[in-house]
């Protein structure tokens, strides 16, 4: 009898211990904003394009995560995505963001569009 409820006690006990630490919510989203967007075209042959983007990080404990990109015709779509870690004390301190992103595909002579972050750019070829 004294094994049984001392298994009931630890059941209770291990349900509590559950309920008393909830799963953590997900971290939030890391801000990244966006100061300065240039768009160079070298002269190589093919052509490359080279997005050079310029702003910095809401908080030390945002990293700049993946970037990747679209491309519909001459309309390019390059996403950078921030990462925050999670944590609940952060530095106050705004990581610089500078980066070259070499476009992707062929660049024939004409007009296009790059857009980061909702903001867009023309450049010609």
């Amino acid at each position: 009898m004294l094994r049984v409820l001392t298994f009931i006690a630890v059941l209770l006990l291990g349900a509590c211990t559950i309920a008393d630490n909830p799963p953590r919510p997900a971290p939030p989203p890391g801000v990244l904003s966006v100061e300065r967007i240039d768009v160079q075209v070298l002269e190589s042959d093919p052509v490359q394009v080279v997005a050079h983007v310029q702003g910095w990080l809401g908080d030390g404990c945002t990293t700049l995560g993946p970037i990747s990109q679209t491309r519909s015709g001459a309309v390019i779509q390059v996403t950078l995505d921030a990462v925050h870690s999670g944590a609940d004390l952060c530095t106050a301190i705004a990581p610089v963001v500078d980066e070259r992103i070499t476009l992707e595909g062929d660049f024939p002579p004409g007009e296009y569009i790059l857009e980061i972050l909702g903001d867009q750019i023309s450049f010609t070829v």
